[in-house]
């Protein structure tokens, strides 16, 4: 049975709402509560259940920060009492403050299912740090939406939906911008693959025209360019002889 039991508030964490991928990699949204399950009866057999027992430690642990000893002891409740929803919520929000998302999720999950009222409430929260901290800030709106509509006096769930509301818009924004940068480096590609090929084609254009033009000169063009050689040096001789041929003359 999970008792009588409260939940102990949540410690708000300072920060600037405008530096929001600072609130992203530093968490600094308002972090989660843990459920403490009273041992109200004060009598030798409450203390006496493991489960109890295994839940007190893990919730003294939570409180002196100590996340990963924490979820250890609630383990071992969850072992004694399996299906506990007060051992799932618990094991859920140490791992979830302990910034072990994944693991976390399903936990509180679990817990949700079977809690109502406010307890159900803080789970949906909970899993809303959960998501947030993942950087799946859409699915942390909607958990704490949720929360709002069970608790809608809730500033410390108004307070990260604004956030995450905020960090979606960036997200959205960032994956746009990196959709037009590969598209952009796409284009540029192909622009400079085409251009290659221009130049490529045009060389080759160059490089046959020559030809082209011997080949379109006309026989009589071709005739000229063969009889339009340098006459040879005449030889000493030959002036000699011509020369002589004057005079008898």
């Amino acid at each position: 049975m999970m008792g009588s039991r409260h939940f102990l508030g949540p410690s708000a964490v300072e920060g600037s709402v405008g530096k929001m991928k600072a609130a992203m990699m530093n968490g600094l949204y308002r972090t989660a509560w843990v459920a403490v399950a009273t041992l109200s009866l004060g009598t030798a057999a409450v203390f006496a259940d493991s489960f109890k027992k295994e839940i007190s430690k893990g919730n003294k642990f939570y409180k002196q920060g100590d996340f990963s000893g924490a979820a250890t002891h609630y383990r071992s409740a969850e072992i004694d009492r399996p299906g506990s929803p007060v051992a799932a919520y618990n094991l859920g929000t140490a791992l979830v403050t302990g910034k072990n998302y994944e693991e976390a999720l399903p936990k509180l999950g679990e817990a949700a299912s079977k809690l109502t009222g406010p307890g159900l409430a803080k789970a949906y929260y909970n899993i809303g740090n959960g998501l947030f901290g993942g950087g799946k800030f859409e699915e942390a709106v909607g958990a704490y939406k949720k929360t709002l509509e069970i608790n809608p006096n809730d500033r410390d769930a108004k307070y990260n939906l604004e956030l995450a509301l905020k960090m979606l818009e960036e997200q959205k924004k960032n994956q746009k911008n990196q959709k037009n940068q590969k598209e952009n480096q796409k284009n540029e590609k192909k622009d400079k693959g085409s251009s290659s090929d221009s130049d490529s084609t045009k060389q080759k254009q160059n490089q046959s025209q020559p030809q082209n033009q011997e080949q379109q000169k006309s026989p009589d063009q071709k005739e000229r360019q063969k009889m339009a050689r340098p006459k040879q040096q005449m030889t000493k001789e030959e002036a000699e002889r011509i020369l002589a041929a004057l005079k008898n003359e």
